[in-house]
């Protein structure tokens, strides 16, 4: 999320548990070694509700004020106000967001 945010200038906006991929991956400890590492690795899939970041000042807010995401994961400000612009701060909440109702579930 970080690098498409800083780098192609793009909010995802729809951050979810379906839109999250964890996979493992199988790494050779040593070259010589026969053991096997488990390292994991995060997808975040399904960018088509993304949204391109404004050019200005606030380089972090998407430019169309679309509400977009699902209920249960968005921040609470993009619910409070359906004019809400996404912001970063938003995307980090929502992931927030869902881990807990994963832990608490």
């Amino acid at each position: 999320h970080y690098d498409v945010t800083v780098k192609s200038k793009i909010l995802h906006c729809d951050i979810s548990s379906g839109n999250i991929l964890i996979l493992p991956t199988f790494v050779l400890q040593q070259e010589g070694d026969m053991t096997l590492r488990v390292t994991w690795r995060g997808i975040l899939a399904d960018w088509e509700l993304s949204k391109p970041i404004s050019r200005g000042e606030e380089v972090n807010q998407a430019l169309r004020p679309k509400r977009t995401g699902t209920w249960r994961y968005m921040s609470v400000a993009s619910l409070m106000d359906a004019l809400h612009i996404v912001q970063t701060a938003d995307e980090i909440e929502s992931f927030f967001n869902v881990l807990l109702y994963n832990v608490i579930r």
